[in-house]
């Protein structure tokens, strides 16, 4: 059985990060319990009320234990600007974005490795197309979320054994 599909039949949702060369630096974060299903979706009803075919691709999906919790956590993060006029399903969650604080962090560890021109890597990834900010976001989340679930398991397994 596929590791998408043991997920889904737990009951876990997915926690997703999406993106479309036709519109760069734009993300959508969304969840989904069919996360095939739902991509397929987006991509259909985008390429209908735009009247041009839009191809939408993930960037990263979690399973998470809160994923509606986590969707909320990242739209409201002071990085997060809804993009306007965005078509299809779900045009609501879409940002615009540029990715500040992975920029910074590629720096600093350019910095800390001592590379002579640590600013080039930390420019390439501030400009790139790609969500960034929001992928180290949101897998911070679940990192705390799998944590929880950790610990609560392992509290329960001292207690009853």
């Amino acid at each position: 059985m596929k590791f998408d599909k043991l997920c889904e039949r737990v009951g876990l949702e997915w926690t997703y990060l999406l993106f479309s060369p036709q519109y760069p630096w734009h993300s959508k974060c969304g969840r989904s319990t069919n996360f095939d299903a739902r991509i397929r979706d987006i991509s259909a009803t985008m390429s209908s009320q735009s009247g041009r075919h839009i191809k939408v691709y993930p960037f990263l999906k979690l399973p998470m234990f809160w994923a509606g919790k986590a969707e909320k956590v990242i739209h409201g993060w002071i990085l997060w600007k809804p993009a306007k006029n965005m078509p299809g399903s779900g045009f609501t969650e879409w940002s615009l974005f540029l990715n500040f604080y992975s920029a910074m962090l590629a720096y600093l560890l350019a910095m800390c490795v001592g590379f002579d021109c640590p600013q080039y890597p930390a420019i390439i990834i501030f400009f790139a197309p790609l969500p960034f900010d929001f992928a180290v976001l949101l897998i911070t989340l679940a990192g705390i979320q799998y944590g929880f679930v950790g610990l609560i398991l392992y509290a329960l397994w001292h207690l009853f054994f």
